[in-house]
């Protein structure tokens, strides 16, 4: 049936059902990307990652995600970064969808210097991320049984937050999840 329809007329109805905000907002977040990306280029991994209003959290905050996430893949391509820089891309992939992106930053982001009885559950909460976006409920849970029994180190209780939202949403959409 779509085959009878001619082209043009199906591109117009696209087109139209595009909200125009929605083309505004891409492009200023392009404009902010291109305006800001020198700057990212001069900062300090702590400065671009860390700081907020600074580095992505710039662009994320002004609801630039796609163009987030970019900032982080280009600000990675620069040269070694640690390992909290791929973890946050990997979040900002996730977010916009891209979730073989998003896998491939979080190996990235592991700690294998961390040894697995290390109290603070860094590679356990990494992986319970994976987990969710391979969609793999069962080694999400035992990521979160492990970082739970260090609940009581520094970070552990905050992530184990996290896990337990992505385990409460398990099956929807991670850029859902955390807006």
């Amino acid at each position: 049936m779509l085959d009878m329809i001619p082209a043009w007329r199906i591109a117009l109805a696209v087109c139209l059902t595009i909200p125009a905000n929605a083309v505004h907002a891409t492009d200023r977040c392009d404009d902010l990307l291109d305006r800001e990306s020198p700057a990212f280029a001069k900062q300090t991994p702590k400065e671009f990652d860390l700081t907020p209003g600074q580095g992505w959290r710039l662009l994320a905050t002004e609801g630039c995600k796609a163009q987030a996430a970019v900032a982080i893949q280009r600000f990675l391509s620069e040269g070694d970064r640690p390992y909290h820089v791929y973890f946050h891309g990997a979040q900002m992939d996730a977010t916009v969808g891209n979730y073989p992106a998003a896998l491939e930053k979080l190996q990235r982001a592991r700690r294998p210097e961390m040894a697995a009885d290390s109290p603070f559950k860094w590679n356990d909460y990494v992986d319970a991320v994976a987990a969710f976006l391979r969609r793999d409920l069962d080694s999400l849970r035992r990521c979160r049984q492990e970082i739970a029994q260090r609940a009581d180190v520094p970070g552990n209780a905050a992530n184990l937050k996290v896990v337990d939202q992505l385990i409460d949403h398990f099956g929807k959409p991670y850029g859902e999840i955390f807006r």
